[in-house]
């Protein structure tokens, strides 16, 4: 699960900017019992909107900031971001990258999907369908390939559906 939250989640803590709404990801088990929660927080309002998972376990979540994430450059407006995340058999969590993804406008992520090594976020950039392409097979996100699609909402309907594999 994968969203937003202003104030405390359920380890109490609020976040340095307590009145801000910051992006979350909770990971349950098949009885449905939280196995763990992040909580990332820019100082401005951020949330986690997509969520995708590895064959490997690793976790990756698509969402937008209005400021910067810790370890990112903002790139202006509210900018989309892709993040990693890996737990281990205790459920201690890692973060594998963070970084942000589109244009100096404002920018909304609409999916993403996780094929193999390839990540494709599918990317609102200030008006436009943009398609992104990420190599995952080094632990981080590596951008290969990007496809610009037209105008948002109606390129989506002439690109769906689409695979890491079809461009």
């Amino acid at each position: 699960m994968s969203g937003a939250a202003e104030g405390a989640l359920n380890s109490g803590a609020t976040g340095s900017f307590a009145t801000q709404s910051d992006s979350f990801v909770t990971v349950m088990d098949a009885d449905g019992q939280e196995q763990w929660t992040e909580r990332r927080g820019a100082r401005q309002n951020d949330e986690a909107t997509s969520i995708a998972f590895g064959a490997d376990g690793s976790v990756y979540v698509a969402g937008r900031a209005q400021s910067s994430l810790p370890g990112t450059t903002g790139l202006g407006g509210w900018d989309s971001y892709i993040e990693g995340f890996k737990a281990d058999a205790k459920n201690k969590v890692s973060t594998l990258f963070v970084q942000n993804v589109g244009s100096s406008g404002s920018d909304r992520p609409g999916g993403l999907v996780v094929d193999g090594n390839s990540l494709v976020l599918a990317n609102n950039e200030a008006g436009r369908a943009v398609l992104h392409r990420f190599d995952l097979s080094g632990g981080t996100a590596t951008e290969t390939a990007t496809r610009d699609l037209g105008t948002w909402p109606a390129a989506v309907s002439l690109a769906w559906p689409w695979t890491a594999a079809s461009w």
